[in-house]
């Protein structure tokens, strides 16, 4: 795990893979350069470096200083996995094993595929939450846009492309690549663009902050959002983009079919993010609560995506560059089972919980909570159908453990972290004593993995302090717990916080 006040670029050498690991997969896939192959039946994507154990040129020298920023990095479940350097026969080069994309990159996706709002909403959630990891352990990424996304199996989507990233502290000089600039620039601050306005070619250049960091994200955002990149109509006039940027003007945005919330939402993350004056940008707090109140009123819905339902049947119309006009589709659905007609909506029953029920514990509020959490299981609902099984657990209104397990085993199957969660503690040694949930080590394992993998910071606690101290029968690894353990108090895990701080661990 990265330290914060670490100096990455003096960490060792980036580990290394021997060729004889990666093996040819029964159905062979190339996209552009990247192989697929299999590395501890994993799939992996195996891609050309610069980088050259042997070799102390400076182009290999910055492509190993990359990787080894890269690899300090691979612990975050929002920046793609590092897993080593090797070569195969097909490449002259050397090669950077890295987790396998299932869907390719972001801008690639957008292009082929039409992408619903809902998903659009949790991929922006998964960039911006690696993105405040990076800033939290103060690493600049450089280079903020869709083509520098990777989306791995369920639409999960991961940081990749490290080649320009320093640690805050290292002095920003100016990309001199003529070809890096022109694909950078749609997405650059003013502050970093001023350099290369005519006016501006001899002014002093101004450092790369996080509030650039801020800018792109916003400019990443809009192009998700609109499945293009940002002043497409000035394909080939840079001087064009920098002088528009430059006075102050931006996109603009014209929504379509896009719920009103995600609308709102969106709109004030971009429209602040790319504000002129970087004093005005938003903080990471800000967007992170608009991001997450979204994601968390959608919840229910994001859960059940699939491949099928992810695509939508006709392109949101581009936003214009000559109005700007926010236009939304508030058709009504309508419900034709009668039953559901005066359902309470989910988000309703989990906020009456959380700040009602908790608080008076009367039999009348959890009652409200459960008949709303009942009946949005009974119709298939996995979220609903993980408070059910939490209410039957605890006993709130009926308990039933055995019923509980079983539905916390359906959401956790579907993906829920919390779910994944309650599955493996139900498993726990102190439910021994209850023959009808036997203690299994392996699926408490298991699960408790899952939950950590989707980042609940309880489970990363919990996998962290087993690998610390080698408990259930786990190996002992204290480097490997030490990680876990800093992924869980980075979300403010007060045990985890307890436990570094009693070793004398730094965060």
């Amino acid at each position: 795990m990265l330290e914060k006040n670490s100096s990455i670029l003096d960490k060792s050498k980036p580990p290394t893979i021997g060729p004889e690991n990666l093996i040819v997969p029964e159905d062979i896939i190339e996209r552009n350069s990247v192989v697929l192959r299999k590395y501890r039946n994993l799939d992996v994507a195996c891609k050309p470096t610069k980088y050259s154990t042997d070799d102390n040129n400076p182009e290999s020298k910055k492509a190993g200083a990359t990787l080894t920023i890269w690899n300090e990095l691979s612990e975050c479940p929002y920046i793609i996995k590092f897993l080593g350097v090797s070569n195969l026969d097909i490449y002259n080069e050397n090669v950077t094993v890295l987790e396998w994309a299932e869907f390719g990159d972001l801008k690639s996706l957008y292009e082929s595929k039409n992408l619903n709002w809902k998903l659009k909403l949790s991929m922006a959630r998964d960039v911006f939450r690696g993105l405040c990891f990076l800033n939290h352990i103060r690493v600049l990424h450089h280079d903020v846009r869709c083509e520098n996304i990777l989306v791995v199996e369920g639409f999960k989507c991961k940081i990749t492309n490290f080649t320009l990233s320093r640690k805050t502290q290292y002095v920003t000089s100016k990309v001199h690549d003529g070809e890096s600039v022109k694909q950078m620039m749609r997405w650059m601050a003013p502050e970093k663009l001023k350099p290369y306005q005519k006016s501006n070619q001899n002014t002093k250049i101004e450092p790369y902050t996080y509030a650039c960091e801020m800018f792109s994200f916003g400019m990443l955002l809009w192009e998700l959002s609109f499945n293009r990149v940002p002043y497409k109509d000035m394909e080939y006039e840079y001087d064009e983009i920098v002088e528009h940027v430059m006075s102050g003007k931006r996109e603009t945005l014209n929504f379509v079919n896009c719920p009103p919330d995600i609308i709102d939402g969106f709109t004030e993350i971009i429209t602040s993010a790319w504000q002129h004056e970087n004093r005005k940008r938003p903080s990471t707090q800000k967007v992170s609560k608009i991001l997450e109140s979204l994601y968390k009123s959608h919840e229910n819905n994001l859960l059940n995506l699939n491949e099928e339902t992810n695509y939508e049947p006709q392109k949101s119309q581009e936003s214009s560059f000559t109005t700007s006009t926010i236009s939304t589709n508030n058709n009504a659905i309508e419900v034709v089972n009668k039953h559901v007609i005066d359902l309470l909506p989910l988000s309703d029953g989990i906020e009456h919980h959380n700040t009602k029920a908790k608080r008076t514990k009367s039999k009348q509020d959890y009652k409200i909570c459960w008949e709303c959490f009942n009946a949005h299981a009974n119709i298939g609902n996995k979220t609903a159908m993980y408070w059910k099984g939490l209410y039957l657990w605890k006993g709130f209104v009926e308990k039933n453990q055995i019923e509980a397990k079983k539905l916390f085993k359906i959401a956790a199957d579907a993906g829920m972290a919390d779910a994944q969660l309650e599955y493996a503690f139900a498993y726990d040694s102190k439910n021994l004593k209850n023959p009808d949930l036997p203690f299994d080590k392996k699926e408490c394992w298991k699960y408790l993995n899952m939950a950590a993998e989707n980042n609940n910071s309880i489970a990363l606690y919990h996998v962290g302090i087993t690998y610390y101290n080698g408990k259930m029968g786990v190996k002992q690894d204290k480097e490997k717990g030490i990680g876990y353990l800093k992924l869980s108090a980075l979300q403010d895990n007060p045990k985890a916080i307890e436990t570094l701080d009693k070793h004398g661990i730094n965060l």
